[in-house]
């Protein structure tokens, strides 16, 4: 699958690399799926990009890096609705 975006230009995904947001994000209710790409000019940062929107993308980053024990601690609610 072919996804434009407006830092990268249009880029090949495979449908398995899609990340789906039944409810979207905080704020962004409509964007419901996204694929992370790497930063090739960046070795920290990599995007949350959107497959619908070309211009809506968030950078992200492994907490690792700034906290060695970091756990992520998720609800019943939240595991049902990542499936």
């Amino acid at each position: 699958m072919q996804i434009t975006t407006s830092r990268f230009g249009t880029v090949s995904v495979s449908e398995t690399d899609i990340i789906t947001f039944p409810e979207g994000l905080l704020g962004f209710t409509n964007a419901t799926q996204f694929v992370m790409l790497d930063d090739p000019g960046d070795e920290i940062f990599a995007w949350l990009q959107s497959a619908q929107d070309p211009k809506l993308a968030f950078p992200i980053l492994e907490p690792e890096l700034f906290f060695k024990d970091y756990k992520v601690s998720l609800g019943k609610h939240e595991l049902e609705a990542l499936k």
